[in-house]
């Protein structure tokens, strides 16, 4: 490609509306432009880059014997349209291992409410699904995906943390200052997940008024008192003196759920804890019939016939707050164990202050943008058989994989940048290297720069010409900003059969044999280190 040619509209000032520096580099160096809240036109070197990115994924996917399809655009998940193909023509255990994937557009159901560079309203989406025999094979297959992501994440240059997201599920989360979600990471194990699943030890409760050892609760009336803050405030106590009562239902059966009041439910730790799929929350007069109370007023003292699980935190505390399950009133000096019976669980969300279950070291919360997902499907649920050998059927296993390509380019312009502009690795570069004559009026420069031009594209390195009529110093500010590995600068000593050659990352400048600088390029490109930031 020719300079002259390139549709590159860069901007000289960050644009007002770019709240990060990966939006303000990829507007500036001409990647990207808004058309609308969350949604994004891909200018050419998007494309390119983009470009890279698929074909680096579709080569891992070879290996593995993955095969591609185009799926029509539909509001249904890529991975539900691929089970009805397969539900439709996988048939026989003979036709079995399959992995299956796509790369297309996709817009995202419901439709993220904060739009912006991490929670775009339409992405570029690769998604893969791998249907087995057996859970072994289920597992070998996740694992093979699994390598594809992490090699592809790599070479982007990228530093990503697997989160743990569900009992059989996890993502690829690169830490990114502006991004908006949260991974908890514990550095002294090495592990890390959602706030949602990661294991907490219990969290000690702050000095709590002591309690009236051996006193029955006490019924005290708490009229218009019915939030945690509200009757924090009435018994003027620290919310952590309250029992925070919630009624929660999962496959169709209720649950008293529990935790103190400073503290907040996870309802997939509760998921997991009793065994069900994701709960919700009960209805307000599904709670009316199961305890004679609006949800404000509810506690465990006196439930006969619904499990009640508590969170490990409440275990050994005594003389707490809790709802009296009648409207208006709550119970003072109630004690776990002695008042009501619970089965205690880690049943709550990450919070700063918080301590690893595993290794007992403190928790840190990076912010994070989610740009792959994993999950394993229980056989049960894929709804999927093939017929065995003895012509028996057997129910398939499914796992599947998504990642959204245009968060790996913005996560990628997060990470890696200077005051210059972006960095980034060949593998992800929209060019391998720029080749700049300074003068390219100048006969000698021109004709040895269309000549290295030629070569490089007989060597499959994909070079860009700055054939611009234009100051040096501006083609340097230029191809810095857009990211570019390599720059070969023909100057004065082309004359003399020497070009400099420079490495954007990490910067290095060497003048070099004209006539070397092709395999020379060649050879970097190919052991090039990932861009440290």
């Amino acid at each position: 490609m020719r300079w002259s040619r390139l549709f590159l509209p860069t901007l000289r000032e960050p644009p007002p509306e770019a709240a990060s520096a990966a939006h303000r580099l990829l507007l500036r160096a001409g990647y990207l432009r808004p058309i609308a809240a969350g949604r994004f036109a891909q200018l050419p070197l998007a494309s390119r880059s983009l470009a890279r990115l698929c074909a680096l994924l579709r080569g891992r996917l070879e290996q593995v014997g993955a095969q591609e399809f185009a799926l029509p655009s539909t509001a249904a998940p890529p991975q539900d349209l691929f089970a009805a193909l397969a539900r439709a023509a996988l048939r026989s255990y003979k036709q079995i291992p399959q992995i299956w994937f796509q790369i297309q557009p996709r817009i995202p159901d419901p439709a993220p409410p904060e739009a912006g560079l991490f929670r775009p309203r339409q992405f570029l989406c690769f998604d893969a699904c791998a249907f087995d025999l057996d859970d072994a094979a289920s597992a070998a297959a996740l694992a093979s995906l699994r390598a594809v992501i992490a090699h592809t994440l790599a070479h982007c240059g990228l530093v990503t943390l697997e989160s743990v997201t569900g009992p059989a599920s996890s993502s690829f989360c690169a830490p990114a200052a502006s991004a908006p979600d949260t991974v908890v990471s514990c550095p002294a194990c090495s592990t890390a997940a959602s706030p949602a699943w990661a294991p907490l030890l219990p969290a000690p409760a702050p000095p709590l008024p002591p309690p009236d050892d051996g006193a029955a609760p006490t019924l005290v009336a708490t009229p218009g008192q019915h939030t945690v803050a509200d009757v924090a405030g009435f018994f003027h106590v620290p919310p952590a003196a309250i029992i925070k009562s919630l009624a929660m239902v999962a496959a169709g059966r209720p649950y008293l759920a529990l935790v103190r009041g400073d503290h907040t439910l996870s309802e997939a730790k509760l998921a997991a804890a009793a065994g069900s799929p994701l709960p919700r929350p009960a209805r307000p007069d599904e709670i009316g019939a199961w305890f004679d109370a609006g949800p404000g007023s509810l506690g465990p003292a006196g439930v006969s016939g619904i499990p009640i699980l508590a969170d490990a935190s409440l275990r050994g505390l005594a003389g707490l707050v809790a709802g009296a399950n009648r409207d208006g009133f709550h119970l003072r000096n109630v004690t776990p164990g002695r008042d009501f019976s619970a089965t205690f669980h880690d049943l709550r969300l990450a919070a700063p202050g918080d301590r690893c279950a595993r290794c007992s070291g403190p928790l840190e919360f990076i912010p994070a943008a989610a740009l792959a997902r994993l999950a394993a499907i229980q056989a049960s649920d894929s709804g999927l058989a093939v017929s065995t050998a003895s012509g028996a059927l057997d129910p398939l296993r499914l796992a599947s994989c998504s990642v959204s390509l245009d968060l790996v380019l913005a996560a990628a312009a997060e990470q890696h940048h200077d005051a210059d502009g972006l960095v980034l690795p060949p593998a992800l570069a929209p060019f391998s290297l720029v080749i700049t004559p300074v003068n390219f009026a100048d006969p000698v420069q021109r004709a040895a720069a269309e000549t290295l031009y030629s070569r490089c594209l007989s060597l499959g390195l994909d070079p860009l010409l700055d054939d611009r009529d234009e100051r040096a110093g501006v083609k340097f500010k230029d191809a810095d900003l857009i990211g570019i590995p390599f720059r070969v600068t023909l100057g004065k000593k082309t004359a003399q059969g020497l070009a400099e050659l420079a490495q954007r990352s990490p910067r290095s400048v060497s003048e070099v044999p004209l006539d070397e600088v092709p395999s020379l390029l060649a050879s970097l490109i190919a052991s090039s280190p990932c861009p440290k930031s």
